[in-house]
């Protein structure tokens, strides 16, 4: 048998490198592909939550638990009947619907854009009631006006109004 020559490096000593520092950097860059894989499920399972609470059951969840709050509730007012003008009197109808979650004592007035109308009263509703008034009243078109702007608005809430415009009498349409 001939003698045994020497043996060539194999792994890391063939790179020039010993063999514990191959097993660090192999150890690094394990870790390193773990940590990642970890923020890649980390990210994939909020999604997954994020989208799962988008449902209806999760929207259910979220108020079980009083996370998502009360809604915030809305008065709705809206024309019946258009506003016709005849002999001096405005004849229209408007609704008042109570979406405020409570009971609400409403005050309504009557508003013309010339300011000449008076009428108004009170509207007590509870919550989620709907009730409609007809309103009939004097009021008078000022002097050379075309047209008026005849409505109702109610308060609390003077944003919640409703009206249209109507003809002056002599003017033109």
């Amino acid at each position: 048998m001939p003698p045994e020559g020497p043996k060539p490096p194999i792994g890391a000593a063939a790179a020039g490198r010993h063999a514990d520092v191959a097993a660090a950097a192999a150890r690094l860059h394990r870790d390193a592909v773990r940590r990642a894989w970890a923020w890649v499920l980390a990210l994939a399972l909020a999604v997954m939550a994020v989208v799962a609470l988008q449902t209806a059951p999760g929207r259910r969840a979220l108020d079980a638990v009083g996370t998502r709050g009360q809604a915030d509730g809305f008065t709705e007012v809206a024309l019946v009947r258009d506003p016709v003008l005849q002999d001096g009197e405005v004849a229209f109808a408007f609704s008042v619907h109570d979406a405020e979650g409570r009971p609400v004592r409403y005050r309504w007035t009557l508003t013309t854009s010339s300011g000449t109308g008076t009428a108004g009263g009170d509207l007590p509703l509870r919550a989620g009631e709907r009730r409609t008034v007809a309103v009939n009243a004097r009021v008078r078109c000022a002097a050379g006006e075309q047209r008026m702007f005849v409505g109702a608005r109610v308060e609390p809430d003077p944003a919640a109004s409703a009206g249209a415009w109507v003809p002056c009498p002599g003017g033109a349409p």
